[in-house]
């Protein structure tokens, strides 16, 4: 499933979503991401992630990217590594995303459209 275009903010996504799905109904064991990012940037969604669908040896969540496979202890460990980090990218980018509005603001530039 895609979420093309869509922040990972959320797990409210139709992809996402109907991945879930897909674990609950047991078609599935395994919740395979590319990057742990692109799933979700929200440590209190990851928990609850983990929580109920890869508390057990049922199912897997595993990132390519990010050599995660939540069978193993050093899977575990760098998810919750992972999980931290996110969080903390998303607002270091907005601050800074502000910074540099607030700098253009005060030179005069005016935000938004082409750039001459």
């Amino acid at each position: 499933m895609v979420d093309a275009g869509v922040s990972a903010k959320t797990l409210d996504r139709p992809g996402v979503q109907k991945a879930l799905g897909i674990l609950r109904t047991g078609q599935a064991n395994a919740l395979l991401v590319v990057k742990l990012d692109r799933l979700t940037r929200s440590v209190k969604d990851l928990g609850n992630l983990v929580e109920e669908y890869c508390s057990s040896d049922d199912m897997t969540l595993l990132s390519v990217a990010d050599a995660i496979d939540t069978r193993t202890a050093a899977g575990r460990l760098v998810l919750n590594v992972l999980g931290s980090v996110a969080p903390w990218e998303r607002e270091t980018i907005g601050e800074r995303t502000a910074e540099a509005l607030a700098h253009k603001k005060a030179q005069g530039h005016k935000p938004g459209g082409a750039v001459p």
